[in-house]
Parts: C-alpha cells; structure tokens; sequence
C-alpha cells in the first residue's frame, strides 16, 4: 500500500503510531552501508540497518494499516541522525493527511525535536516520557517524575488502571507551548506511566481516547511482521 493509498484511510480519528525497529542482516555483510543494530531477540548487536514506521489504525473498522516504512543506514551518506529521520517521516505523513489523526509514540521520540514538531505542526499527540525530563508547572520548572508522582489519580480508566492530570508547560527554543501531563499507574505494574499530550486537555473522555490511543500502538509490531515478510526485507 502506497502513502497515497493509505492517507486516504485517515480520519479525525486514526491512530497514527510512530514507531522504530531494526533489520538484522548478520550474514550480508557485503551489503552496502550497513550499520549495527540492536537485536532484541538475541539480545545482540548485528549488521543491519534501522526502520522508521508509521502505521494507522481506526477503531470504528478495528482495522490496522501500514502508512509509510523507511529503512535507513547511520553509514550512509546524508545521515545526522535518527531523530531527523523520524522527523522526515513526520512530515512525509503530514504533508499528505495534514492535522489528521492522533500521533502516539513512545520513550525513544520524547526529545525536543520531535515535540517542537508536533507542536509546531499543531497536531494532536500522546508521547510517553522519561523520567529524566522536565517540564514547567505554574511558572516552575521540575522534574517530570516528580510532578506525575504527586498527581492525584483519581480518574478510573479500566479495572486495573487509574490516571490524573496536570496543567503543564513546554520551553523550546525560547517558545512557551501548552500541554497536560498524563500520570498512569495500572495497579499490576510498579511504576507509574508518565505521558505528555498536547494542549490543556479538560475532558476525562478525551483524555481516555488519547491512553487508550497510545496502548494501540502496539498493534504497530503487526505491521512490521506483515511488511518484513511481505516484502523480504531480512533475506
């Protein structure tokens, strides 16, 4: 399926996950430009080269669709790094569905680059957080951990899991932006899940669309299977 093709299956309401992986090629090592990737499966670094995926899904039809796939070499010549790489595929998307859509990601992507375009770009977004970052509360800059693990968590989203919210700011390149930090703990698991999104989000209905948003991410590792088998790309 072509970008054309699939921007065409976007609405307001596609989930529009942005997520990385690798292609192991540890016996083509004539194949030109190969970098080393991280295995996961072997736990071991191999020849290979890096993806960067976009892939849709729509819960009205519970379908998921691939977006746009690009591999790419750390070797080769161009490249500075993986955060322009995901920003080119950014904008590859946005070019052709515009401010459709709620983009999610994950820890790799919660870099100022990659909020300031999300922000620039005005789209809605859901990325989860390090706890190393920092972010402005009341005129106040502090440890995002430390504000998420004193927000009160009050709201109920499933059996297992509650969340609360906090009023926040982004300082980039000296531009104030609003956004609303996320704290989520699901009782089964120790440690608290810490989000940003965009703008001062009121609604507790919105903000359960945007969390359940994120958590159909993984529905991305699909897609990877179906095009790495699909197209051959590891042999």
């Amino acid at each position: 399926m072509s970008l054309q093709e699939a921007s065409g299956k976007v609405t307001d309401e596609t989930i529009l996950a942005l997520d990385d992986g690798d292609v192991a090629h540890p016996y083509g090592r004539r194949f030109e430009n190969q970098s080393h990737v991280y295995d996961g499966s072997a736990k071991d670094t191999k020849p290979g080269y890096n993806l960067n995926q976009v892939s849709g899904y729509n819960q009205s039809s519970g379908e998921t669709f691939p977006i746009l796939l690009d591999m790419f070499s750390m070797k080769e010549a161009g490249f500075l790094s993986k955060t322009n790489e995901a920003l080119e595929m950014i904008k590859r998307v946005t070019a052709r569905v515009g401010r459709k859509g709620l983009w999610v990601a994950d820890r790799e992507y919660d870099n100022g680059r990659v909020l300031e375009c999300f922000l620039q770009e005005e789209l809605t977004f859901m990325v989860r957080m390090k706890e190393v970052r920092d972010i402005w509360v009341k005129g106040q800059k502090r440890n995002i951990r430390e504000v998420a693990e004193g927000v009160n968590r009050r709201v109920k989203f499933s059996s297992y899991g509650r969340f609360g919210a906090e009023k926040s700011t982004l300082w980039l390149r000296g531009r104030e932006y609003q956004v609303t930090l996320i704290s989520y703990k699901d009782r089964r698991n120790k440690d608290i899940i810490m989000f940003l999104t965009s703008g001062w989000v009121k609604s507790t209905i919105e903000m359960k669309r945007r969390i359940r948003g994120y958590f159909k991410r993984w529905g991305v590792e699909e897609c990877y299977r179906f095009e790495k088998q699909g197209f051959g790309i590891e042999k």
